[in-house]
């Protein structure tokens, strides 16, 4: 049986992870594709600096993610950014890794390519109100995301958004690639000790 732990020391739990995964049809997700991006980003997150009130094993928000979003930062260079549901610890590495002068629109239609939306949680407000109003070229960022495991209604709503749907790609699924191709994850982000549960989901619309 293949298990995550989450936590550190003695207060360690074991997570089962053995539970098949649900068929994706209708939704292209390349995990080879996936691991190349992930690679691609290595320079940026060995840039990575935790910010004040962070370390990687929060329980929340940890390895992998916050490196990842934080290259993503950097290596897109957005001139707005919206924030939507982001859990404080998100919002921690994101705060730290944005310029000052980086705009804060409040609308998803004033977001443009290369421009970020970062959500929490997905529900019906972020899968229904935001997506579709997204131009193309934004990237987005969810979190917690299981696919192609399960993980409760709100990842439903956006599996549901996204199967047959042209306008959006799967950039990264750090869920999958952890348990998938966990040596692919630990060569481009030594942090992850394989100990962790990552689970960003990054998208771009198309």
């Amino acid at each position: 049986m293949r298990r995550f732990t989450r936590g550190q020391g003695s207060a360690s739990a074991a997570v089962a992870v053995d539970e098949p995964p649900r068929p994706l049809r209708g939704l292209r997700f390349d995990l080879e594709q996936q691991s190349r991006r992930l690679r691609q980003l290595g320079p940026l997150m060995r840039g990575f600096h935790a910010p004040q009130g962070f370390h990687l094993w929060n329980g929340a928000y940890e390895s992998v993610d916050a490196e990842v979003l934080w290259a993503m930062v950097k290596g897109l260079r957005p001139q707005r950014v919206m924030v939507a549901g982001a859990a404080p610890m998100t919002r921690k590495v994101l705060e730290a890794a944005l310029p000052r002068s980086v705009e804060r629109p409040r609308k998803p239609i004033e977001l443009a390519e290369r421009d970020l939306l970062i959500a929490g949680a997905p529900d019906a407000d972020l899968v229904l109100g935001l997506l579709p109003e997204l131009s193309p070229g934004v990237v987005v960022h969810v979190h917690p995301i299981r696919l192609p495991w399960a993980g409760g209604p709100g990842q439903d709503l956006i599996h549901a958004f996204l199967c047959g749907n042209r306008h959006f790609e799967v950039l990264l699924a750090h869920h999958a690639l952890a348990r998938e191709r966990p040596d692919d994850v630990r060569a481009a982000v030594p942090s992850w000790r394989g100990t962790s549960e990552p689970g960003s989901l990054w998208l771009r619309r198309i």
